[in-house]
């Protein structure tokens, strides 16, 4: 019964990668931290709208914290794959710092 109601989702490099909208999470609720990003603005290439500035952070997965003290990193950059890249090395260093509490 459980397999029936399990959730297939897109997965990078072993970790969950879900979007909705302009919002991108990245990572497993199992682990210290995921990635989220949200993209703020588009820009035009090719006669293309492309995702442009990106908002990063770095989410604890505590949720006995609140949230505004869950978030344990904050930057942006002006393109999405710039953002996933700086993203995903911050989200390596949060899950290796230690063990979910």
């Amino acid at each position: 019964m459980a397999e029936e109601n399990k959730i297939n989702f897109l997965e990078y490099k072993g970790k969950a990668l879900v979007r909705e909208g302009n919002n991108i999470c990245y990572g497993n609720m199992t682990d210290n931290a995921i990635l989220y990003l949200l993209v703020l603005g588009e820009n035009e290439y090719e006669g293309h709208k492309v995702p442009g500035k990106t908002l990063i952070q770095i989410i604890s997965t505590d949720t006995t914290l609140p949230f505004h003290k869950r978030i344990l990193k904050q930057g942006d950059k002006e393109t999405l794959f710039d953002a996933f890249d700086i993203g995903c090395s911050w989200l390596q260093r949060a899950n290796a710092d230690g063990s979910k509490k």
